[in-house]
């Protein structure tokens, strides 16, 4: 049974993505740059959920200290980073989590999916609200240089989670 479930798996996969590549959204290294998005690329981006633009930084001012560029090449980091990570929750919930709860005879049991896939939507949706009062702190990013506020309004019970982990 395990031998059929898997090529049965890999078989769902490689023709999921062969579609995504035909008819889908090319991913690329300009997915991930800094820079604003085109009109069309935005439009895409919007159709495929909850999910806004991702985040860039305004150009930088005219002078900046040796401090502020150390600060804003952080940020820039972790905007990229945030986007990278969203890439993936939402690779792993629509590339892999639901072809095996939608597959028909099913590959897997739906205990060992929620298993496998355990709060990997509500960690999407979280940092999906994350990465939306991220773009908001990036805006004004030079002027305010503030982001602890939003990681404290973002993930208020993250201690709380952690220790309930490891009890």
């Amino acid at each position: 049974y395990e031998l059929g479930s898997q090529s049965r798996l890999l078989r769902l996969f490689s023709l999921r993505r062969s579609m995504d590549s035909q008819g889908g959204l090319e991913r690329g290294p300009q997915e991930h740059s800094m820079h604003p998005l085109a009109e069309e690329e935005e439009a895409v981006l919007c159709q495929s959920g909850p999910m806004a633009a991702p985040p860039a930084l305004p150009p930088p001012p005219m002078l900046m200290s040796p401090d502020q560029t150390k600060r804003r090449f952080i940020m820039n980091s972790l905007v990229q980073s945030e986007n990278n990570y969203l890439d993936s929750l939402n690779r792993l919930v629509n590339d892999y989590k639901k072809p095996l709860e939608e597959s028909n005879p099913p590959i897997l049991t739906d205990s060992k999916v929620a298993t496998m896939f355990y709060r990997v939507p509500e960690i999407l949706q979280c940092h999906s609200q994350f990465r939306i009062a991220l773009t908001e702190a990036v805006k004004n990013w030079d002027e305010d240089e503030k982001i602890g506020d939003v990681f404290v309004a973002s993930f208020p019970n993250l201690l709380c989670l952690k220790s309930t982990q490891t009890s």
